[in-house]
């Protein structure tokens, strides 16, 4: 009877647990938080801000944030009253936050870090001249001009630790292959000598310069790339991502391997670029075209058919009514094959729009250095720290930032024990003095009822 009295005991402590659990592992569901689509915000809609990444420290919460002008360009004049956090726990309590904000040009702002793949089109276009002011470039040396200042800007930046990969890509001819092996042979610290060096090789391969433009499977296996090298071990915390993956293409052409099936390959391109698994570390790719509009082209051009301004100009229609291969197959340049002046601006618009990246069209080497720059300026984040309320161990918590009206993405994150405070003595007693009345009772009750029991058989 006793040991039956104290089995049942353990089953009601056992149930009363798991009953109890749940509560502590409630998911919050996703969009908890009201959001204006900033996408569509105003008269002159923007990009939306952005936390790329949330760390906790105790109830101290730690996280980047990126936020864009008009222009899709990171934005760095604003300041700490600009900023206001939206916070919602697992039970449902809403909180505003004014956060403490670091500023990317701040003494105290952390390191940044970031890998940054430049894929360079070595087709045999990029051989002609560009449409410089004055003196013409050729786009293959404008683009490595370029690509040295990129770098020696990158190293001139404070609190900004880059390390670079160079890819160029092409098919047939001289063919220029992007592969784990060759990614690993041509990645350094944007410090090292040896990242100049290899930049130099690249430059002295001009003349070989005459494959033909296939970009998808390059830019596939670069994002890949940079997704396998993020450790879980040592590049994470609190499940975000803590090192920037960038992909930069420079191409002044347009995706041309097996062009029947431009739209089936796209498709793949797409579910790897925005895959369904939030888990998969995120790679934002820029793109820059470097060389005429089709309007442009077109324009230059002796047509045997004749197409609209919104087919030359509307990115949907482009690609819908397939202006570019109309253009290819009925239209003629003097002395030039016109499909090695084509530049696919809709589909590398859409190549960054998928990953939040951004886009740039120069058509000389002047503005091809300066869109570079812009995208090394989208690596600065500004730094936001505030005190969790009702930050207990363990609770889970989803934010948003609120920038000027417009309003970031969610981001879930846990309060975690690392970094967390003592408990205040009171507390400390409360807590013990209730564990020791618990097991009191859990240890007295059986004997209490087995000395009624003998008492009962007297």
């Amino acid at each position: 009877m006793i040991l039956y009295t104290i089995h049942k005991a353990k089953l009601t402590i056992i149930a009363v647990f798991f009953a109890i659990l749940p509560f502590g592992c409630t998911a919050i569901p996703e969009n908890t938080i009201s959001q204006d689509d900033c996408s569509n915000t105003g008269e002159n809609p923007q990009k939306c801000p952005e936390i790329s990444r949330i760390i906790t420290e105790g109830n101290i919460v730690k996280m980047r944030v990126k936020v864009y002008n008009k222009e899709g360009n990171f934005n760095p004049s604003l300041q700490q009253s600009d900023f206001s956090v939206e916070t919602i726990s697992e039970f449902g309590r809403e909180k505003t936050i004014q956060p403490t904000v670091i500023l990317p040009t701040d003494t105290r702002a952390e390191t940044t870090f970031a890998d940054v793949i430049i894929m360079l089109d070595m087709s045999g276009s990029m051989k002609f001249e560009d449409s410089s002011p004055g003196r013409r470039r050729i786009k293959f040396k404008g683009a490595i001009d370029a690509i040295n200042g990129f770098i020696d800007a990158v190293n001139d930046k404070q609190n900004l630790d880059v390390r670079i990969g160079l890819a160029p890509f092409g098919q047939g001819g001289n063919e220029f292959t992007v592969t784990d092996k060759s990614l690993d042979a041509n990645f350094y610290p944007s410090d090292s000598d040896k990242l100049k060096e290899k930049v130099e090789e690249l430059a002295n391969q001009y003349e070989e310069l005459d494959a033909s433009t296939n970009l998808y499977e390059p830019l596939e296996t670069a994002v890949e790339y940079l997704r396998n090298s993020v450790s879980d071990s040592n590049n994470t915390t609190n499940n975000s991502q803590s090192r920037q993956l960038v992909v930069i293409v420079l191409s002044d052409g347009f995706h041309n391997n097996d062009r029947p099936t431009e739209e089936q390959q796209f498709e793949i391109l797409k579910n790897i670029l925005q895959p369904q698994d939030s888990e998969i570390p995120k790679v934002k790719v820029h793109t820059l075209g470097y060389g005429e509009s089709l309007k442009e082209v077109y324009n230059s051009s002796e047509c045997d058919i004749e197409l609209t301004e919104e087919q030359l100009t509307e990115d949907e229609i482009i690609i819908k009514d397939k202006v570019i291969d109309q253009i290819i197959n009925n239209c003629r340049y003097p002395r030039i094959r016109i499909d090695q002046l084509i530049v696919d601006q809709p589909r590398l618009k859409q190549i960054a729009d998928l990953t939040g990246g951004s886009h740039q069209f120069p058509d000389n080497a002047e503005e091809v250095a300066q869109s570079l720059i812009k995208f090394l300026e989208s690596l600065q984040e500004y730094q936001l720290e505030y005190e969790q309320p009702e930050g207990d161990r363990a609770t889970k918590h989803q934010a948003k930032v609120l920038v000027k009206g417009l309003t970031s993405n969610a981001k879930n994150y846990r309060i975690t024990n690392i970094g967390y405070g003592t408990l205040k003595p009171l507390t400390r007693a409360l807590l013990t003095l209730g564990a020791l009345v618990g097991f009191g009772l859990i240890g007295v009750f059986p004997f209490i009822k087995w000395s009624e029991k003998l008492r009962a058989e007297r």
